[in-house]
């Protein structure tokens, strides 16, 4: 932590150290530490939600130990960015991995976070997911 305060007063160019030094307080304040425990097991919770719909599907994903979003390889057949554009218009998102790939080599996978919705809308908006990725991939074969 040390080389990291020190690092940062060398780097610092705009927020006052007074700020600093409160914000560190309330960092490591009981209070916080109990509040991020519980958005982590928020966190989980979704997590697990998302990966109990998933499960229905054959497609492969990573659990990981943290974060916010889960990373979901889905069957080459399925087409990702035509998927996306039927997900838009029914209001769902996610984000192709090819964007965050610059070598272009995870086509099949995207990135979906669960840390925004309820656990009720992430339910309902995983099953929607797999109910019009089966329907690409079936489209997709016929063609």
């Amino acid at each position: 932590m040390n080389y990291l305060i020190k690092a940062k007063m060398l780097s610092d160019s705009g927020t006052p150290l007074v700020n600093q030094k409160i914000f560190l307080h309330y960092f490591f304040s009981e209070r916080l530490q109990q509040h991020m425990e519980k958005l982590r097991i928020a966190l989980a919770v979704r997590k697990d939600i998302v990966e109990q719909e998933l499960s229905t599907t054959d497609w492969w994903w990573n659990s990981p130990a943290g974060g916010f979003n889960l990373w979901v390889k889905l069957p080459e057949a399925v087409e990702i960015e035509r998927l996306l554009s039927t997900c838009i218009k029914q209001s769902i998102t996610f984000v192709p991995g090819a964007i965050c790939d610059p070598l272009k080599e995870y086509k099949s996978w995207i990135r979906l976070s669960y840390s925004f919705l309820n656990e009720q809308q992430l339910r309902e908006g995983i099953q929607r997911l797999v109910e019009l990725a089966r329907g690409d991939s079936d489209s997709s074969k016929k063609q």
